[in-house]
């Protein structure tokens, strides 16, 4: 009996000291760690690069910072002259000066910076436990720098005629979107056709548009029309706009009908001559021989 008694109290009091070890493990665990950075960046804009994490009671050991799995920054704790060490990766910019503990700050960002960023945090001595966060990914954007150019469009259109035109957008990353507005309003649909030009390895592209449709009388407002293209890029647009007149068709009826009237006074002028001459000839004939002149 006392010996099965012993035996229930060395057993209980295991549990009880492998309970309050998960206890204090669980309790005093490094947890949410996580990289913070923006979503997006324009090339040459500057970034933050954030690791946050909660010790709960552990002795911070290190930090890593890694871009698309390679290391760029440490911080070690214990180092007190020189804590922090960088690694030379290509698209990385650190400024040393300003980054300090997990918050690395880049002094500009290139296409080469775009990627995931991860960190990794460990606590001291005897634990050392490890945590690596998720992956953040940072898109570096290229707006574009120039208005849209809009070609193949005259100034003057008469109801009837068939107006097409291209627009073409300032290279962009991503590629701009391009919209084309007759007086303000969208142009339709049918009317338009969009495509991208020529691949760029570096992803860098233009956007093309064409438009294409029959000038009705409703397309003129005091007998002007206002056409614009309007490239979009995030919070940025930039246009370009063309005014075209009406023309008149009566008018221009009438400018053939004088160039038709000049042609054929021309195209007369070589027989009547001709005639002229042949008269002259006739009336020395009759003048010599007849009337003895």
């Amino acid at each position: 009996m006392s010996c099965c008694y012993d035996r229930f109290v060395l057993y209980f009091g295991n549990v009880i000291v492998l309970f309050c070890i998960l206890y204090i493990t669980e309790t005093l665990a490094l947890r949410d760690v996580k990289t913070h950075i923006p979503p997006e960046v324009n090339r040459g804009d500057t970034a933050w690069v954030n690791c946050s994490f909660d010790m709960e009671g552990e002795e911070l050991y290190y930090i890593k910072h890694f871009f698309n799995g390679i290391e760029f920054y440490r911080f070690v704790s214990y180092i007190k002259e020189n804590p922090i060490v960088l690694y030379p990766v290509g698209g990385i910019y650190v400024d040393k000066g300003k980054s300090s503990f997990g918050h690395v700050f880049l002094y500009t960002t290139d296409l080469d910076s775009e990627g995931n960023y991860t960190c990794e945090v460990s606590s001291e001595a005897p634990v050392f436990e490890q945590k690596r966060s998720s992956s953040s990914f940072m898109q570096v954007n290229v707006p574009p720098e120039d208005n849209p150019i809009i070609t193949g469009i005259g100034f003057q259109y008469a109801i009837g005629e068939n107006l097409t035109g291209t627009c073409t957008s300032a290279r962009s990353k991503p590629p701009s979107i391009l919209k084309w507005y007759i007086n303000d309003r969208e142009a339709r649909c049918e009317f338009v056709m969009s495509r991208l030009s020529s691949y760029h390895p570096d992803s860098i592209v233009s956007v093309i548009s064409d438009i294409q449709f029959t000038v009705q009388s409703y397309h003129f407002s005091g007998r002007e029309m206002i056409l614009r293209c309007t490239s979009f890029f995030k919070d940025h647009e930039n246009s370009q706009i063309i005014v075209i007149k009406e023309k008149n068709k009566n008018s221009h009826w009438n400018h053939e009908k004088a160039q038709a009237s000049v042609s054929l006074t021309c195209t007369a002028w070589p027989p009547l001559l001709f005639i002229l001459l042949l008269s002259r000839q006739l009336m020395r004939y009759v003048d010599k021989y007849l009337l003895g002149y």
